[in-house]
């Protein structure tokens, strides 16, 4: 692999390297829908490497790609400043392989997430976790401290009653977060 501007050029699969830190174990049953999901409808989610060719999102399609000898992926070099879309050319959104491709993507987003205590809890050091998860939840994650597989307490259905109140700005939010607390709602700030 040639460097180019301190940059790695990458033109094979075998150039990336799957990130050792990557705290997601994924789930068999996401896996083989990922699988189905590319042979069917192509290939729809990018990967997100580093200079060096790590992988900083997108491992478990690289493994993916890989298993199914997908090779001589499309490189577009960015500083991360401007959003990269990807247009298929070959679908339209109405079709039933675009309509496919939109709930697979979503759906093996909601099934492939296998977090492992051990990586986050290492991460914790580096990352401020709070930011992604409330105390209750990171509590949650993080009592699977053995690396064993554990169920992702986010794809149960578990029946709730919530109001959501759009904020008109972040100091709104905060305003409207303590007054609701104080009043001894269990609430928790979103961003969306």
């Amino acid at each position: 692999m040639a460097k180019t501007n301190g940059t790695r050029k990458i033109t094979r699969l075998k150039d990336l390297k799957p990130d050792r830190h990557n705290a997601n174990r994924h789930t068999e049953r996401g896996s083989g829908m990922m699988k189905n999901s590319i042979r069917e409808s192509g290939f729809g989610d990018s990967l997100t490497v580093d200079k060096d060719g790590v992988v900083i999102s997108g491992n478990q399609r690289l493994e993916t790609l890989a298993d199914i000898q997908m090779d001589n992926p499309i490189v577009i070099q960015s500083d991360g400043t401007r959003p990269i879309v990807h247009q298929r050319t070959d679908l339209k959104a109405s079709d039933k392989r675009g309509r496919m491709l939109a709930l697979y993507s979503n759906r093996v987003g909601e099934l492939n997430l296998n977090w492992s205590a051990e990586q986050l809890k290492a991460l914790s050091n580096d990352v401020e976790l709070s930011r992604l998860w409330t105390d209750e939840e990171l509590s949650l994650l993080l009592e699977n401290s053995k690396g064993e597989t554990q169920t992702n307490p986010y794809v149960q259905i578990v029946e709730r009653f919530a109001v959501l109140i759009e904020c008109a700005s972040e100091d709104h939010q905060a305003k409207m977060l303590n007054r609701f607390t104080k009043e001894g709602l269990k609430c928790r700030a979103l961003c969306s």
